[in-house]
């Protein structure tokens, strides 16, 4: 019924042995084994375009998250079916960017001088907001990940996520909420001290 692609970097070698005993044992697994840190977002590239995914949906797991329900794929296919013009399942939050992330954006190849989506913050001011599904679990539509070339080559380790929502509207997609039977970002940030990207543009 699915693929499972597993990237590991710089993993222990318990680890790098559980994964290579998956894929012995399994032919639906394959294993993207890097022996340094190549981060997140690199490694993310890796796993979506080093061949490109073929199935119609893919589905994004973050190393600190799981599965909790043994339903939850059939809750999220009766999801996908009553609600046909979601484009991205996630867990759905806000954020309100700073002057860095939104020079970001602005400069990504999926910018389409769409006005940003304005909300009040809790001073009251109308500020630029972005939507997204938190980055720790998702499930898009492989056909929208490949028409954005995601995830953005310029990332490092974090970020990808609201500015995968912003991509997403920009070019007219839409997030749906879902995460049931499903923990997400079930643990604190390991690497507080990578950087987020490796280049931010300027004006």
């Amino acid at each position: 019924m699915f693929n499972l692609r597993l990237g590991l970097n710089a993993v222990c070698t318990e680890s790098r042995s559980l994964a290579a005993d998956f894929a012995v044992r399994y032919p639906n697994v394959a294993v993207m084994d890097s022996a340094i840190n190549l981060f997140k977002i690199p490694m993310m590239r890796r796993l979506l375009q080093e061949p490109p995914v073929e199935t119609e949906w893919t589905i994004w797991f973050d190393d600190d998250s799981y599965i909790t329900r043994a339903d939850w794929l059939q809750r999220l296919a009766v999801k996908i079916a009553v609600e046909p013009h979601i484009d991205l399942w996630g867990a759905r939050y806000i954020l309100f960017p700073d002057d860095v992330a939104l020079r970001f954006a602005r400069t990504a190849p999926t910018y389409r001088g769409r006005p940003w989506l304005m909300r009040r913050n809790e001073s009251g001011q109308e500020v630029p907001c972005f939507e997204f599904a938190t980055g720790g679990f998702w499930v898009a539509r492989t056909k929208v990940i490949q028409f954005l070339d995601w995830p953005d080559r310029r990332l490092v380790q974090a970020g990808d996520d609201f500015l995968l929502g912003e991509a997403l509207r920009q070019n007219g997609f839409q997030i749906g909420s879902f995460d049931r039977g499903v923990a997400v970002s079930a643990a604190d940030r390991r690497n507080a001290q990578a950087k987020e990207v490796a280049e931010i543009p300027t004006d």
